[in-house]
């Protein structure tokens, strides 16, 4: 997978759709007036290293499910990125207090690469 060289922040769009009562389409600049939340964390990768302190600052998931209202038979959520990318988690797993959708890490915007 490799990223879209033609990517740039004014195309830019998180849209959540499916099972739910209010769908959206954020564009960058919609997506940052949302609520934000601060996190810390530290990441443990199984091939060994450790990244102790890590400060995160998003919208926290539970706040985007408040937004979109899912319907009661929904039980994942799967996500789809630019550059083909996929994965699912179940709505359980993605409603928990230490989630978030992460814009910043350690004051800086994260990459497009993330």
């Amino acid at each position: 997978m490799a990223l879209n060289p033609n990517w740039t922040i004014d195309k830019w769009a998180l849209t959540i759709d499916g099972d739910i009562r209010k769908p959206v389409k954020w564009t960058w600049s919609q997506f940052l007036s949302q609520p934000h939340e601060e996190m810390n964390s530290d990441v443990h990768c199984v091939t060994g290293w450790s990244r102790y302190d890590n400060r995160w600052i998003g919208i926290k998931a539970s706040q985007t499910i408040e937004t979109v209202k899912p319907l009661s038979t929904v039980k994942h959520c799967i996500f789809h990125s630019n550059d083909g990318y996929k994965t699912n988690i179940s709505i359980k797993q993605f409603t928990e207090p230490n989630v978030m959708l992460a814009f910043k890490w350690n004051e800086d915007l994260l990459s497009a690469g993330h």
